[in-house]
């Protein structure tokens, strides 16, 4: 289940940039390309690299909700499935609710990377670009406002919800036996590690840890 959930993430979200896809690509041509990428870039244009890597961004940002939406179809899978025909798999939507907050959190953290770069590279004090600022300004200003309430704990609620539902439903549909107090115990441990995952990365302290690291 685990090696098919692997799969599935990297065949729906393809992380990999454009860019590096084609380079990738290409790498299996001749000589002559492969000695092309090994040239030194003696020059960037800054307008470009810009213009590349906010659509990095904003490509990350559909992954995120990309991995919202598999987790809300998968989990209604499952309980369908589960209602229908074998309640058991009431217990797989935590382990599986916990790998795709993993997933959530990786592109979330590459996210708030690129934003740090465009601010500390792009909006300087002459530079007429100043939303990544603007956004770090408010994301890391101690005033409290729906918005930040939502984003803390809308989408931590969410995977939660999710997972504690599946865990009760299993618990409640199945009789007991060995199996069933197995994967209890891994339901129990997955949504630990969401409330860990979500509480130590936090979108304050992610983007302060990016920041002192930059």
């Amino acid at each position: 289940m685990i090696l098919l959930t692997v799969v599935f993430i990297n065949l729906t979200f393809n992380p990999l940039p454009n860019q590096f896809r084609k380079m990738a690509k290409n790498s299996t041509g001749s000589e002559h390309s492969k000695a092309q990428y090994q040239r030194p870039i003696t020059s960037i244009n800054p307008e470009k690299e810009y213009d590349s890597i906010r659509e990095e961004s904003l490509k990350l940002m559909e992954f995120q909700h990309k991995t919202l939406t598999t987790q809300l179809t998968f989990a209604g899978v499952f309980f369908g499935f589960g209602f229908g025909k074998d309640a058991i798999l009431f217990l797989v939507v935590p382990p599986f609710v916990f790998l795709l907050s993993i997933v959530y959190k990786n592109y979330k953290d590459k996210r708030f990377r690129i934003a740090a770069f465009i601010k500390n590279k792009y909006e300087s004090k002459d530079s007429p670009l100043s939303w990544e600022t603007y956004i770090h300004i408010q994301s890391m200003g101690p005033k409290i406002n729906i918005t930040k309430i939502f984003l803390k704990f809308g989408i931590m609620g969410l995977f939660l919800i999710t997972s504690s539902l599946g865990l009760l439903m299993g618990i409640l549909n199945n009789e007991r036996s060995p199996t069933v107090v197995a994967l209890v115990i891994i339901d129990c441990i997955s949504i630990g590690c969401i409330l860990l995952l979500f509480t130590m990365f936090n979108t304050r302290r992610m983007r302060k840890n990016i920041e002192v690291n930059f």
